[in-house]
């Protein structure tokens, strides 16, 4: 009976802020490739990585796909990540919208999910978006991004 109360997300919730991130993973499906992305930034070792597939220029309409996996990048961007997130309190937003099992399958209807691990092992999922977080994470594919395609 405990497994069927967890799988709904009734469980207690881990003691944790944004100062105890290490890795944040956010994703989009979309029905249109050029609006999906995936984007996931986090420490290893004392090494800050970043790994990216998105599209870039959508305003302009020129869909530049950009990716990298595993970038080495400045610790001062993760720095700027956890600010945004404090800003944001994206923490407790994440903790009180936790993801739960979804019983219906909708094709092609947009997804978002967010992903926080945490200094002790801890993970915290929900689908949520949060914008500044989305566009922080674009800039740094603009910046860091190894392969480019035009679509």
């Amino acid at each position: 009976m405990l497994i069927f109360f967890e799988l709904l997300g009734c469980q207690k919730t881990p003691n944790v802020t944004d100062d105890d991130v290490v890795c944040l993973r956010i994703s989009c499906t979309h029905m249109a490739f050029s609006y999906s992305y995936n984007f996931k930034i986090g420490i290893k070792d004392d090494v800050v990585l970043f790994s990216c597939d998105c599209s870039i220029d959508k305003e302009n309409h020129n869909d530049t796909r950009v990716s990298c996996e595993n970038v080495e990048i400045d610790n001062q961007y993760f720095r700027q990540l956890l600010e945004i997130l404090k800003k944001n309190n994206v923490t407790e937003t994440v903790r009180k919208h936790k993801k739960k099992i979804n019983l219906f399958f909708v094709p092609d209807k947009t997804e978002y999910s967010i992903s926080l691990n945490f200094k002790n092992d801890v993970q915290l999922s929900a689908d949520l978006h949060f914008e500044e977080v989305y566009t922080f994470l674009k800039q740094l594919a603009s910046l860091y991004a190894t392969e480019v395609t035009n679509e």
